[in-house]
């Protein structure tokens, strides 16, 4: 799917980026609103990351996450925020997997407490050693 979906992307980026923006709308004005979709609409937003230019994407993922946090601000229930702010991991890979856990602590747990520089990095030599 994945394949599929650069693919169409390299055809006509601006005809995908219309039909993603597309589908977001409809999760903010909630026509379209579920987890499931969400999920799979963001999964397919960061599956193409890398098949646009530069300037594109970068332009394409600062409008997907702005409306992704809007969202986040728009949803009521701990759950739901906690779907949509995840979600923002799947816009693009390059997220830190680490700010975003912190904010699950906080939205389900409460104010997260401060950590020592470094506690919930992973090593840059690799998995091995955060074992």
């Amino acid at each position: 799917m994945r394949e599929c979906l650069i693919y169409l992307t390299h055809l006509d980026n601006q005809n995908m980026e219309y039909i993603m923006l597309d589908k977001l709308g409809k999760q903010m004005d909630g026509s379209e609103w579920s987890w499931n979709n969400l999920n799979k609409l963001c999964w397919a937003m960061g599956s193409i990351s890398g098949a646009m230019s530069e300037e594109d994407e970068k332009r394409f993922l600062v409008t997907v996450i702005k409306e992704l946090l809007s969202l986040t601000e728009m949803k009521r229930g701990k759950d739901n925020k906690a779907v949509v702010a995840s979600n923002i991991m799947y816009a693009h890979p390059c997220f830190q997997p680490t700010k975003l856990f912190l904010y699950f602590v906080k939205v389900h747990c409460g104010p997260v407490p401060t950590l020592p520089q470094g506690t919930l990095e992973v090593p840059e030599d690799g998995r091995e050693q955060a074992l």
